[in-house]
């Protein structure tokens, strides 16, 4: 089968597969502008089963409200307390993510991890993965890009450096971060914030650099999280505040830091404020993180950041008490939850609609 379409860079282009038989088939997808050209192939096998995709959803439970679900299938549908229904939602999406960047190879195998560490209930949805070695996107200045053949990306690095240094040539990275500071033009708050994570002596160059007037709040962010990574956390507060204080839009159930020329700068900020608040664990981190979780980036990768929020935030995990009662088909049934316990219901597409809820008490996550 060949077939061909067109679209524009950057943006999503939807191909639907012709119907087909179960067995092993091989896809070619070639890409071309111009005199350019580049060709993806991929294998797959096509399985017999019911199943088309996992799909999350996720919401405060309230008096009267409607459940989204498949319209054939059975919808699985688990009830908690809020904080810890938005940590195993973040934890889905990022185990279920595909592609071969590093950001996403890394947070898939720790999402999964864990999901197995943190809800082991939920082990019968994870699929079994081995963990593969990444050290081949540490590139021969020591950075690393976002694919084997790619160069060195100084913000992959310094992420990699905060939360997966241990999978690559901490010497080499060093080694990178270093020269990157003698150039000039590059963003010196990224490769401080990488020798922060790696333990070097930055601290005076840190400060030196927050003392410049004219930093982007990106950068700003940088360095606060680097003054966190070597002990100096009441700078990185200081900085936190100020920033939030001017920059951030309370959205009600969101919170969001709004700068820059478009969606997907907003975004940015909001993920480094939301690590921040996370690594702090400041009142308002599950805004910030609920606000990434609603407000997926056009062109932005963030996989790294989540991760490094939802670690975090699972370790300081405060499960309180939530009740709520339920009626279908002529009966109902009260549900109280503590102690991060979960409760599960399976409903068929015509129960969705059916389905009522009432005396909702306290904070209950879906």
């Amino acid at each position: 089968v060949v077939d061909s379409g067109k679209g524009k860079a950057f943006i999503a282009f939807d191909w639907n597969l012709p119907q087909l038989e179960a067995g092993n088939y091989t896809l070619t997808v070639t890409a071309s502008r111009s005199q350019y050209q580049d060709r993806v192939t991929r294998a797959f096998t096509v399985v017999k089963t019911l199943k088309e995709r996992n799909v999350s959803h996720h919401a405060i439970l309230k008096t009267g409200m409607v459940l989204p679900g498949g319209e054939v299938e059975p919808t699985e549908v688990i009830f908690c307390d809020y904080e810890k229904s938005q940590y195993l939602d973040g934890l889905y999406r990022l185990s279920w993510l595909g592609g071969s960047r590093v950001e996403q190879k890394l947070a898939r195998q720790e999402a999964r991890r864990l999901l197995r560490e943190y809800f082991p209930e939920e082990k019968s949805h994870l699929l079994s993965e081995d963990e593969e070695s990444v050290i081949e996107y540490q590139q021969h200045d020591g950075g690393i890009g976002i694919l084997p053949y790619a160069s060195s990306d100084p913000a992959v690095s310094a992420l990699v450096a905060c939360t997966f240094a241990d999978k690559f040539d901490q010497a080499a990275l060093i080694g990178y971060f270093y020269k990157t500071l003698e150039e000039e033009g590059l963003d010196h708050s990224l490769a401080l914030l990488g020798l922060a994570a790696l333990n070097e002596p930055v601290l005076l160059q840190i400060k030196q650099e927050l003392m410049n007037p004219n930093l982007a709040p990106a950068e700003r962010i940088n360095l606060a999280t680097a003054l966190l990574e070597i002990g100096d956390g009441s700078e990185a507060l200081k900085v936190y505040r100020e920033l939030l204080e001017k920059n951030s839009q309370d959205l009600g159930n969101t919170l969001r830091i709004k700068v820059g020329n478009d969606q997907d700068d907003v975004v940015a900020a909001t993920t480094q404020m939301a690590v921040l608040a996370a690594r702090m664990n400041q009142p308002d981190k599950n805004e910030l993180y609920q606000y990434l979780l609603e407000n997926p980036a056009a062109e932005l990768v963030t996989f790294l950041e989540q991760l490094q929020i939802l670690k975090l935030n699972l370790q300081r995990m405060d499960s309180r008490p939530v009740s709520f009662s339920y009626s279908l088909n002529g009966k109902t049934n009260r549900v109280s939850l503590k102690d991060g316990e979960t409760f599960r219901l399976t409903l068929l597409p015509q129960d969705l609609p059916r389905i009522r809820f009432s005396q909702v008490q306290g904070k209950v996550g879906l």
